[in-house]
């Protein structure tokens, strides 16, 4: 999750800039989201 989070803030810094911070959230999120999905298929296999 580290690599993704790491490859999504280097997109995010590109694409908006430094001085928005929307990239941040954008990377927590998506990073909650594969956490959900992995967290689903490990209880549901």
């Amino acid at each position: 999750l580290s690599i993704v989070a790491g490859i999504l803030l280097s997109i995010g810094i590109w694409l908006f800039g430094r001085k928005h911070y929307l990239y941040i959230w954008l990377a927590l999120g998506i990073i909650w989201l594969f956490a959900q999905l992995g967290r689903r298929i490990i209880d549901y296999p």
